[in-house]
């Protein structure tokens, strides 16, 4: 029967291996046999989940053995199970199946890695298992396999196996590694030498692998502020996200003047408006006003916007010069015959009048609509129903015609509106033959007929 069912190999060795009550070493070549063949059928979908089912059977051994108490087997069960994955994963096209199988594996592992006696050969085998995991991640560019290894190297280990890790590493650093690969190597050290509380070797590798973010946040913990500034202008200033969480940190620590200091520094060359709102924010609380609204001024000419407009006229309210202001505002934003943010702005202001005025100036391609047309609309369909109705009408038939359910869906919300604003006027007649209209008028689309059914039009 062997001879014609092969397969079932398989089957009787681990069903044995299982079963048997002494606590004999396993075979892994049984299990990694069975991994081969499990990821040589992986080249569709259908195969995939049948090959990522058949790595989680074998790791379903290795959890049977565990519960036993039998961590020896278990070890090397997942042992199997993890490095024949890795050595065939460049056969599969993985979206994730397999590689969550090998994160359980892992994160059983971690459990044997907790039974075992502190400085055992047993331990070491498990550690190196669990490293290797993640060099072998590192050294492909990273598939998110192994991610919580560093956390279990960390919070799991001992004094003594964090300074062997930190001589893995160090090995495989040597070995040469891709830029991405530096970095990741070096953040996982920087988490060692801080599990250590060792906050001197933790600035040292820091500075010798160029990571001075790290570097930067560790100086500004330990309140190292000079020497945190003098990392930050040298290394910290490439970009304006840089520097603005630079000051950040800075400010979160109460060293304000210090923060006020380093962004001033960049701003003549800043690009990055975050960085000039962090300044004006913090302007305002320090009541510098006038400092405040011009950096706000400043961003408004490279990009106004609603809520910059508001921050300006709170501002300029204290100052006492909203009303001249305001004007300029308006009058540069009709030069640049941005409609949108005038209706936008008015709609704010509770000038419905003037922000419909804006908004009928709008012009939009038959297949895009206004949102603000929308908003007018929603905010102000009691107040205005003739206006709003026609906005809802007018964008019902736009997703009518792009087609789809979804839209027809959209459309059909739409036109429920159109009848509930007829009915609070008191003239439903009118609403109703609306909607009969649109139902005669696109009368050989189904799709749209179901969705108004669905909204009882």
């Amino acid at each position: 029967m062997l001879n014609r069912y092969p397969e079932l190999i398989n089957v009787i060795e681990r069903s044995d291996t299982v079963k048997s009550s002494r606590k004999e070493k396993v075979n892994p070549e049984i299990y990694r046999r069975q991994i081969r063949e499990a990821m040589e059928y992986t080249d569709n979908w259908h195969n995939r989940y049948r090959g990522a089912n058949e790595i989680a059977s074998v790791i379903a051994i290795g959890d049977k053995f565990l519960e036993n108490s039998d961590y020896e087997n278990a070890f090397i069960v997942y042992d199997a199970a993890i490095q024949e994955t890795l050595d065939n994963y460049y056969m599969v096209h993985d979206e994730g199946e397999i590689a969550s199988e090998i994160d359980s594996a892992i994160e059983e592992l971690s459990v044997c890695l907790s039974k075992q006696e502190e400085g055992s050969e047993s331990r070491l085998k498990i550690l190196k298992d669990l490293f290797n995991v993640k060099k072998w991640d590192i050294e492909q560019g990273g598939f998110g396999i192994g991610d919580e290894v560093p956390v279990i190297l960390t919070d799991d280990t001992t004094n003594n196996e964090r300074k062997i890790i930190i001589d893995w590493i160090d090995n495989a650093m040597s070995e040469g590694v891709s830029s991405w690969g530096q970095d990741a190597w070096g953040y996982f050290l920087l988490t060692l030498f801080d599990a250590d509380n060792n906050d001197e070797g933790f600035l040292k590798k820091a500075e010798e692998l160029d990571l001075y973010k790290p570097m930067f946040d560790k100086l500004v913990l330990l309140k190292r502020i000079d020497r945190a500034i003098e990392i930050a202008r040298n290394h910290l200033t490439k970009s304006d996200w840089d520097r603005l969480n630079a000051c950040k940190k800075f400010a979160e620590i109460g060293f304000i003047d210090e923060a006020l200091a380093f962004a001033l520094e960049g701003l003549s060359d800043c690009k990055d408006n975050r960085l000039k709102e962090w300044l004006a924010e913090i302007y305002e609380k320090q009541k510098e006003y006038s400092k405040s609204l011009d950096l706000y001024l400043q961003i408004w000419e490279e990009r106004p916007g609603l809520k910059r407009y508001k921050n300006i006229k709170r501002l300029a309210g204290i100052l006492s010069n909203w009303s001249d202001l305001k004007k300029e505002l308006i009058q540069g934003l009709e030069e640049k015959t941005d409609f949108d943010l005038l209706a936008e702005i008015f709609l704010f202001e509770k000038d419905w009048n003037t922000a419909w005025n804006y908004a009928d100036k709008i012009q939009r391609s038959w297949m895009s609509y206004s949102d603000i047309k929308l908003k007018l609309a929603e905010a102000f369909d009691k107040d205005c129903p003739d206006r709003a109705i026609k906005v809802y009408l007018d964008y019902a038939e736009r997703l009518i015609n792009r087609r789809g359910r979804g839209n027809y869906a959209e459309a059909a919300s739409y036109l429920k509106k159109i009848l509930n604003v007829y009915s609070r006027i008191g003239d439903r007649k009118t609403g109703r033959k609306i909607i009969a209209d649109i139902r005669i008028k696109y009368c050989k689309l189904p799709a749209l007929r179901d969705e108004m059914n669905k909204a009882e039009l």
